[in-house]
């Protein structure tokens, strides 16, 4: 018969759960929507996540048992991610993807207002973190087949300062002593 299609319908649903040893994980940001790269506060009292709960990827911030979430971004871009907070907790570095494919990095406070663009340089900006001081960012940058470390201050954005230069980095963790990555 010609009247019949089949077809393949791809849904993806992750949640955050929280993991205490000895005992299960427990779910604590459950939506029937993608809910992922979560990252707890400095004080460990609210989370930070990127989801589509608004129908696309934005960065929300929900109390750290996953209650009270809410809708921190609305755009800059087409797709916000990869939410990191800042040492004192007042502030959410992520990474946008703008309407030229491209990402860069942004920071907002954690209690909302407008983001500010930090990277505008061509090219990938993305996966930010911050230092342990606070008065950098840093990010990986590249392409697919090479991405290196790069820094800018969490302030005022300005010149980019490369920190690895072989291709090695996509993520970049500073020791909590800011003596190396």
């Amino acid at each position: 018969s010609r009247d019949r299609l089949a077809f393949t319908q791809w849904h993806e649903d992750l949640d955050v759960y929280r993991f205490d040893p000895g005992h299960p994980p427990q779910p604590i940001a459950v939506s029937s929507f993608v809910d992922a790269d979560p990252q707890i506060s400095p004080d460990g009292r609210r989370i930070a996540l990127a989801s589509t709960r608004s129908g696309k990827f934005e960065i929300w911030v929900a109390a750290a048992d996953g209650t009270e979430a809410h809708q921190l971004t609305h755009s800059p871009g087409q797709w916000q991610g990869s939410p990191h907070w800042s040492p004192d907790g007042r502030r959410i570095a992520f990474d946008s993807q703008g309407d030229d494919g491209q990402w860069h990095i942004w920071t907002i406070d954690a209690d909302g207002g407008t983001a500010r663009q930090l990277t505008k340089e061509s090219g990938d900006q993305n996966v930010p973190t911050w230092s342990h001081d606070g008065q950098w960012i840093y990010f990986s940058a590249g392409s697919d087949t090479e991405r290196n470390i790069w820094r800018v201050r969490s302030e005022d954005g300005g010149s980019l300062e490369r920190v690895t230069e072989t291709g090695s980095g996509f993520l970049a963790l500073e020791t909590p002593d800011g003596k190396s990555i």
